[in-house]
């Protein structure tokens, strides 16, 4: 039986005269160059990228007209489809493991290009488009399992012990707003920071599934909701800010954002990257309403927080975030620098590490015509790695926002120049985190210099993703460009001058 399917599939097979024409699919909201089976039949044609079947008529050819030509005008004609290149890649069809890697293609607002593959199995012929990168996808499916025994410890550690859980996601301090002093009063339990995450998953599941997939199996983001820090909101706030501003919701989004600055000061800085991802989404609302907006809801907020404590009191956590009075040991790079300083020179060296946040924020805000300002996620992404470094207690759990947008920038993964090593230090430098602070603080066989040296590597590996990053974007931009050109990209190389 098997034998007569398969001789049905072949000569069905030698009927259909295979094309790839420059089409686009009617179901497909973004711009695609789909391959098509023309039937000698019936004259239809099958969508490969969603089971979507139509007839070739002649008002489908005029209604796509212009979109076929502002794609022409992109590729510089339809002579640059063809294979390039021979990768390793899973067929969705027929499970085979090569695949032929087609040229980049299309270029929209946040996702540029497009990456095509084609199997090299001649019965299958299967095209798809791999509208986020396979390498993520592949990660994700090897380390789900390693990602599920790192949760199942998170939840024993949670019974058992808690207390170094809490001493390792930094960020339980004291001096909290009345807000959130508020909010754990009542609902500190771990379903409400379970039902937290899910939420969060969902709301960035939205903007990217793939980012949804590494939020939910990060293992820095398992132990900051495991110890019930107040990171876990901080970051749920924001990503759901960037999520609701992706669909052009500009009030619930500005709310999310308001409310995450008045609670943590520092995701105020943000706001400008924001904006421009609302603009870009044609919100009917300009600059100035969406910054009253922001002014309305952060003022708000703040008055809440003066009616539940009673006073102004509470006001000290900003000043203390700003002058960084807590000397405590932490991921960051403040607190060792300013031990070591001279009591004179300490407002000196704090002027100029708080400058770097708020450097890069008016960069961002002031200067529209920067390499990244046409793509305001990716802007995003990077202002939120800035303040994960350069915030003055940050901890383990603030980098799950700019690593869980990652994903979006797939395109970008190709252009990279040492992704393999960054990723290596990176987790070598996560990895020597909680192992010199145990030598230090539990053991006594070592000194502040062994766990500042691992803080060191952590804030310089996570400087190096985001270095890596604005590299990939720069060198995408000039292959770009010179696509039409015909010009050899192997022989430039891009500097940082």
């Amino acid at each position: 039986m098997v034998v007569g399917m398969l001789e049905k599939a072949t000569s069905l097979f030698k009927h259909h005269r295979k094309t790839t024409r420059m089409l686009f699919c009617p179901t497909c909201s973004n711009m695609l160059i789909s391959a098509m089976d023309e039937e000698t039949t019936n004259n239809k044609w099958t969508c490969s990228i969603c089971p979507y079947q139509f007839p070739m008529t002649k008002q489908f050819n005029t209604r796509h007209k212009l979109r076929r030509k502002e794609v022409d005008d992109v590729l510089g004609g339809e002579e640059t489809w063809k294979n390039v290149d021979q990768t390793d890649a899973e067929c969705p069809k027929c499970s085979n493991l090569r695949a032929f890697f087609m040229q980049i293609q299309i270029r929209s607002a946040d996702e540029p290009m497009t990456t095509f593959y084609r199997c090299t199995n001649a019965k299958c012929a299967n095209q798809w488009v791999c509208w986020r990168c396979s390498a993520v996808v592949s990660l994700l499916r090897y380390f789900s399992a390693i990602a599920a025994g790192v949760s199942l410890g998170a939840v024993y550690a949670l019974h058992f012990n808690r207390r170094r859980l809490e001493a390792l996601a930094i960020g339980s301090y004291e001096k909290h707003s009345p807000l959130i002093l508020a909010l754990l009063h009542h609902l500190d339990h771990p379903l409400f920071w379970i039902s937290l995450d899910a939420t969060t998953a969902y709301a960035v599941s939205k903007l990217s599934r793939p980012c949804a997939a590494v939020y939910m199996h990060n293992p820095l983001t398992l132990l900051t909701t495991v110890a019930r820090s107040s990171v876990s909101l901080q970051n749920a706030l924001v990503l759901c800010a960037v999520s609701l501003a992706h669909r052009g919701r500009a009030l619930p989004a500005l709310t999310f954002l308001s409310l995450a600055g008045a609670l943590f000061m520092y995701p105020a800085a943000l706001l400008p990257p924001l904006i421009m991802v609302l603009l870009r989404r044609e919100c009917v609302l300009g600059t100035a309403r969406l910054l009253s907006i922001f002014l309305a809801t952060t003022t708000a907020a703040v008055s809440l927080s003066r009616y539940i404590a009673a006073d102004w009191t509470f006001l000290s956590l900003y000043t203390s975030l700003v002058r960084v009075d807590d000397l405590t040991p932490n991921t960051g790079v403040f607190w060792y620098l300013l031990v070591e300083m001279f009591e004179q020179f300490k407002g000196f060296f704090t002027l100029v590490l708080q400058l770097h946040t708020v450097v890069v924020t008016l960069t961002n805000y002031c200067t529209p015509n920067t390499q990244h300002s046409h793509r305001p996620l990716l802007a995003y992404t990077f202002l939120a790695g800035t303040l994960a470094i350069f915030k003055s207690y940050p901890c383990i759990g603030d980098v799950g926002v700019f690593v869980t947008l990652l994903p979006l920038f797939s395109d970008l993964f190709q252009h990279a120049r040492h992704p393999v090593f960054v990723v290596a230090l990176t987790a070598t430098a996560a990895g020597l985190l909680p192992l010199f602070r145990y030598l230090w603080l539990r053991v006594v066989t070592g000194n502040a210099n062994f766990y500042y040296a691992s803080t060191l590597l952590w804030t310089f590996s996570n400087g190096l993703v985001l270095t890596e990053l604005l590299y990939a974007e720069a060198r995408r931009v000039f292959v770009d460009r010179t696509a039409h050109e015909k010009i050899d990209v192997s022989k430039y190389d891009i500097r940082q001058v």
